[in-house]
């Protein structure tokens, strides 16, 4: 439990006091401090990895962009489906989701506070092209096939219930859609990304309020929440000068599958007590030993063990080189030509990863 001088520091601060706690209070997951320190960033590909990709659309107004860019952040889960929905889609879930707004924005469909909370099963189904059930062979009737709820069912209803509780909550506080909140979290918050996140946590905390147990010590995360913030700050800072967020580095790491995956494939996560993966074992075979031995059972240690690692090479680094900016150069490196056909870790189910 959090004391009152902890609940009273600013909200970043407390991220990464609370993931460092955790870090130490556990003992399933170590950071192995030598494949950390010999990594070799390169520039370029870091550049590369951290400026965002332009999107191939034309946003009527700033509140459409925000719309999209918040419907993104909080629908960035599900990642305990990933397998079934890349065996049947062959889309991994970030591009699903991505997908799945770009085509509501190109066909100019609803994405506000009514459309979130009315969402039926079958309009997140098909906005988003995730089947929700399929053909199955009768056995004691040859030819025969009849359809029944498929793997990917549960995720369609996670989305349903996602959306709808944020629509239902922005319509209580008067708001039509996503983007009228974050502006108006702007405007109080004084281009803070700091604010911003903890308004998001604090308004709409079904998305957004994301802390975890590790090490019987419970760590902060608001990974979505931050990610947002980022987001806003580095595609539409130039031209709205309310997104022109002054604290943006001072973001903390933040960890998903992707993440987590790659600091394994590195070899700088490291099951605790396994021979094959204790110092001085070679990265590979650390790696093969991390994916094997980590289950999803160990998601809260290893995002708190992520982003502890991420927040160590971020301070290695030095200037240039935001903690939140090494964790997704992490995360897209595991997805990388060189890692991406390796063993991937599969989360828990969450509303946060």
């Amino acid at each position: 439990m959090a004391t009152s001088a902890e609940s009273a520091s600013p909200l970043l601060s407390r991220i990464r006091q609370s993931t460092a706690q955790a870090y130490e209070a556990q003992n399933r997951v170590v950071i192995y401090t030598k494949a950390l320190n010999d990594l070799v960033v390169d520039a370029k590909a870091f550049k590369r990895y951290t400026t965002p990709v332009p999107y191939p659309l034309s946003f009527g107004t700033p509140g459409d962009q925000i719309n999209f860019h918040t419907g993104l952040a909080m629908l960035r889960f599900g990642g305990s489906y990933e397998p079934d929905l890349v065996a049947r889609t062959r889309n991994t879930l970030e591009d699903t989701i991505r997908f799945g707004l770009i085509g509501a924005h190109i066909s100019r469909s609803r994405f506000d506070a009514a459309f979130m909370r009315d969402a039926s099963p079958n309009d997140i189904s098909s906005t988003f092209n995730i089947p929700m059930r399929e053909a199955e062979q009768v056995s004691s009737i040859p030819g025969v096939m009849v359809e029944r709820p498929g793997p990917l069912a549960p995720l369609v209803a996670d989305l349903q219930e996602a959306l709808h509780a944020v629509g239902a909550r922005l319509l209580s506080l008067g708001y039509q859609d996503a983007a009228q909140f974050v502006l108006d979290a702007l405007k109080a918050g004084g281009g803070s990304a700091e604010r911003l996140v903890s308004a998001l946590v604090q308004a709409l905390p079904s998305a957004f309020d994301d802390a975890c147990e590790a090490g019987g010590m419970s760590a902060a995360m608001h990974k979505n929440a931050q990610l947002l913030a980022l987001e806003l700050h580095h595609r539409m800072g130039k031209s709205l000068p309310l997104l022109q967020l002054s604290d943006v580095d001072k973001l903390t790491a933040v960890a998903d599958a992707d993440t987590i995956t790659g600091l394994i494939q590195l070899g700088i996560l490291r099951p605790a007590g396994d021979a094959a993966a204790a110092p001085g074992s070679e990265p590979a075979v650390a790696a093969e030993a991390g994916l094997k031995a980590f289950t999803a059972a160990d998601t809260n240690v290893l995002r708190v063990a992520a982003c502890v690692a991420c927040h160590k090479l971020a301070e290695r680094l030095g200037d240039g080189y935001a903690p939140i900016s090494v964790a997704l150069y992490i995360n897209h490196l595991s997805r990388s030509a060189s890692y991406k056909d390796l063993p991937r870790f599969i989360p828990a189910k969450s509303r946060a990863l």
